[in-house]
């Protein structure tokens, strides 16, 4: 089958006065001009430069102003960004610090109701055996 040569740009489309009978030539010549100077041939086509100037400048050139554009802002506007934070992290902390309290507060309430009920019935009962409000026998099983 046909082997596979990358595309080269040998400037013009039209070779005048090079004709390749074998692949042998035709490997030869590439190898002489990629050699040749050690110089990209590539570089050397007005089609190259024409799609550098026409695509990659605008391009690079976006980039770059957008680049320059989005440091120049942040740069300007850094303090009052850090100023910001700072204010909203300091209220995000007094805020944790506020449901913290309120639902350590919650948990000591709830346990003192607990406590106060079991004491006020623990203190009646006591009352009760006490001041002979409950009728108590010698007899375990009575």
């Amino acid at each position: 089958g046909q082997s596979f040569y990358p595309r080269t740009s040998f400037g013009s489309n039209t070779q005048q006065g090079k004709s390749f009978n074998s692949q042998q030539s035709r490997r030869r010549h590439l190898t002489q001009l990629s050699v040749k100077g050690n110089k990209n041939v590539r570089s050397h086509s007005s089609l190259f430069w024409w799609i550098v100037g026409s695509i990659m400048t605008p391009l690079m050139l976006t980039v770059i102003i957008i680049a320059v554009f989005v440091c120049y802002s942040v740069s300007r506007n850094l303090h009052e960004l850090v100023d910001n934070t700072e204010v909203i992290f300091k209220d995000l902390q007094l805020n944790t610090f506020k449901a913290r309290t309120d639902l350590r507060s919650l948990l000591a309430t709830q346990v003192m109701n607990k406590a106060s009920r079991d004491l006020h019935l623990l203190s009646r009962g006591a009352s009760w055996l006490l001041f002979g409000a409950i009728q108590r026998s010698d007899s375990f099983t009575e």
